[in-house]
């Protein structure tokens, strides 16, 4: 069987609720419970539930739609009077998303989307001018291009330095807007953590020196 991809799945979801809305006779479908895993962004989601099950019909996988809108920044209302479902967009559709894992070439790459998203990035820290970025490579930071770095905003280099020039693990909100006057590609605001990336992997059990 394939792997259901979500997108999919979301837009069937959402194209069979209209089409019953607006349905003058009821129809009946025969539904079998999922048995595998739905995987967002590289974490298991908790779906399936006696009330809310994901069922495949006729080949195809369905999820509850309050459960995934929730995982996108949407709340979903059902109006009685109206027999409509309406879905509309939270105040942040960022809140309740799980941390994307993304390269920093794909993050700036794709900005748009990834603004005011929170992310895991790995690069090489600086703080060498009083402040903290990551850039791509060590290359990058050795040359100063800066286009292919982040600033790292909100810290005190102090407590960073003895990070410096390491390969790190950094996990915060990506701002595509914040650039240094167009010097940097964007910034990391509301940082959650930052570690180096040996110490991580030490940590899963697995020895690597990236020095």
């Amino acid at each position: 069987m394939k792997k259901p991809n979500i997108l999919i799945v979301i837009t069937l979801v959402l194209s069979i609720t209209i089409s019953v809305v607006s349905a003058i006779n009821t129809r009946t479908f025969e539904a079998i419970e999922a048995d595998f895993p739905i995987i967002l962004n590289g974490f298991r989601q908790p779906f399936g539930s006696s009330w809310a099950p994901v069922v495949t019909i006729n080949g195809r996988t369905y999820v509850p739609l309050r459960r995934v809108a929730g995982l996108f920044g949407h709340e979903v209302e059902w109006n009685e009077e109206e027999r409509t479902i309406y879905v509309n967009r939270t105040h942040s559709r960022h809140d309740t998303l799980e941390p994307a894992f993304v390269s920093m070439a794909r993050l700036i790459a794709h900005e748009d989307y990834y603004h005011g998203r929170r992310v895991v990035i790995s690069g090489i820290l600086d703080v060498e001018r009083q402040s903290i970025s990551i850039f791509f490579t060590r290359d990058c930071r050795r040359y100063l291009i800066f286009k292919n770095a982040l600033f790292v905003n909100g810290l005190d280099f102090r407590d960073y330095e003895h990070l410096n020039g390491q390969y790190v693990r950094l996990m915060g909100e990506f701002d595509n807007l914040m650039t240094g006057q167009g010097l940097y590609s964007g910034a990391i605001i509301n940082v959650e953590s930052i570690e180096s990336l040996g110490e991580w992997w030490q940590r899963q059990g697995v020895d690597i020196d990236f020095r």
